[in-house]
């Protein structure tokens, strides 16, 4: 395992090196070396780990298809685009994890040599998949959330429509008195529809953004109610009293898959117990009868 530590810091000085040469080729950078001053604080050492970046950012992008990063961008919009990290960034930060857990893990329990070569290709798997497993984490919370205060938040709309509010005025009051991440999505598709976006338009991202079927069919209820001139307040009640029977379906269905998950405990936790003190006493007393 010697050589492979050696190799690791070779790369790791090899790396910083080139990322610091990165980090200077800017204008500030040239006119420090003309002058003979080429200062060593905490923005050059931060420019490193940015060229560095930067330099993996290019590349990846170079090899990757086209559908692959869509497919990121978009789970990247349903998990709200954590860090700002686009599609060509967040495959590169999976990357350097890969290559971190590949290098680490081995160095950390130093195996045999066979051991090693599989333990690295499982680190290196893990690793590539960790960024994967926090962004799925990530998209499934924002998801849910909207999920459960989509019921309400389209009751509330159709209250505020019926006293007279027209939809963007009725989006504002009810996201001012109900914060939440439903509400923050709703306002800013009234922030771009006020911007001059087509409302049909701004209807369709929030629901494409959203990445939750409920929120889709929400959006998608108010762009054809204006589109076709159908009172809003009797789409949006329509569509709250939908999302509720579908909010109490999903439940019904999570109490029926109950049943079957609680079979497994009953036997290992009621039933066996049951039989040890059953069979307990008659074992004994066949072990004493035909004791030689």
């Amino acid at each position: 395992m010697l050589w492979l530590a050696g190799f690791s810091v070779f790369a790791a000085v090899v790396l910083a090196a080139y990322g610091f040469w990165l980090s200077r080729g800017g204008r500030a950078g040239a006119l420090a070396r003309s002058l003979g001053e080429v200062p060593l604080d905490r923005g050059a050492v931060a420019g490193v780990g940015r060229g560095l970046f930067r330099w993996l950012q290019k590349r990846v992008s170079g090899f990757l298809p086209g559908y692959a990063l869509d497919d990121i961008r978009e789970r990247l919009v349903w998990a709200g685009k954590p860090y700002g990290l686009d599609a060509e960034e967040f495959y590169t930060v999976k990357l350097l994890s890969a290559l971190a857990v590949g290098v680490l893990v081995p160095l950390a329990l130093r195996p045999g040599a066979l051991m090693a070569l599989v333990l690295t290709v499982s680190a290196v798997a893990g690793g590539y998949a960790l960024p994967e497993l926090w962004l799925g984490r990530l998209a499934g919370a924002r998801r849910e959330q909207m999920r459960s205060q989509a019921p309400s938040f389209a009751d509330l709309l159709a209250v505020a429509c019926e006293a007279g509010l027209d939809l963007l005025s009725a989006v504002e009051e009810v996201a001012r008195h109900t914060p939440g991440l439903l509400g923050r999505e709703f306002m800013r598709a009234r922030a771009e529809i006020m911007a001059g976006r087509p409302r049909e338009e701004a209807w369709a991202d929030l629901g494409a953004r959203s990445g939750c079927d409920e929120v889709s069919a929400l959006a998608g209820a108010i762009a054809q109610a204006e589109r076709y001139g159908t009172p809003v307040a009797e789409v949006l009640r329509a569509q709250a009293h939908s999302l509720r029977d579908a909010a109490r379906n999903r439940l019904q269905e999570r109490a029926q898959g109950l049943t079957v998950k609680i079979i497994f405990p009953v036997l290992l936790f009621f039933f066996v117990p049951l039989g040890v003190i059953l069979m307990g006493p008659i074992f004994v007393s066949m072990l004493r009868v035909f004791r030689p």
